[in-house]
């Protein structure tokens, strides 16, 4: 995350920006630019991983880091970051920390992300299991996800779901094929300058090969 790019990105008229909890140092770069923003103008959305056994207040303790870190008073938008299962989803102490965040005023929506089959590796469920259960479950009013035309995650089921349940939807991986080019690139620097690859990024690669193909 660039700090230029994200001013360019704001004095464009861009009014959405998402970052999460394990994006290292991303928190407190757009907290720069925050502070130039007009607060009410922009939608800024973050995200927590449900771990096991997380307790209420786990979940309190790295909500309001981030926020710290985010040197705001609140987000628009905290998500449960890609939960591999939908009975993750059920996670009460997620959710008894979001409705104390909500009632403080701290975070206006709960969400839940997920990039079902484009990232480097397959949730334990489809996306399709695991949204349209958020979507039953009520307690979600934002969904970040995986849509494209190759279509291989059923997202017009789930799209369909939100419009009945009138659940707010960002889109993401919608390019799957510049991906691929692009973690190509970053494969080949690393073996050009001799440096480890993470064994995500190659297998990755294979998935996306895949899929370009």
């Amino acid at each position: 995350m660039d700090e230029g790019v994200i001013r360019a990105a704001y004095e464009s008229g861009m009014n959405y920006f998402d970052t999460a909890e394990e994006y290292p140092g991303h928190h407190r770069v757009l907290a720069k630019v925050i502070k130039s923003m007009d607060r009410k103008k922009v939608f800024i959305a973050t995200k927590l991983e449900a771990t096991k056994a997380e307790t209420k207040e786990g979940f309190l303790k790295r909500a309001r880091k981030s926020l710290d870190d985010l040197q705001t008073d609140y987000v628009d938008c905290m998500m449960m970051h890609c939960p591999e299962k939908a009975e993750t989803l059920k996670d009460a102490g997620f959710h008894a920390a979001m409705a104390e965040l909500k009632a403080e005023g701290r975070v206006r929506h709960v969400g839940v992300s997920l990039h079902g089959t484009f990232w480097f590796r397959d949730p334990e469920e489809t996306m399709e299991k695991i949204l349209l259960a958020a979507a039953e479950d009520g307690r979600f009013d934002v969904f970040l996800m995986a849509y494209n035309f190759l279509r291989r995650d059923n997202s017009e089921r789930v799209l369909e779901a939100c419009r009945e349940k009138r659940i707010g939807v960002a889109l993401m991986k919608t390019a799957p094929i510049a991906i691929y080019y692009n973690l190509k690139s970053r494969v080949e620097a690393l073996e050009k300058d001799k440096k480890a690859i993470d064994p995500l990024y190659v297998d990755g690669l294979k998935r996306y090969k895949e899929k370009l193909d």
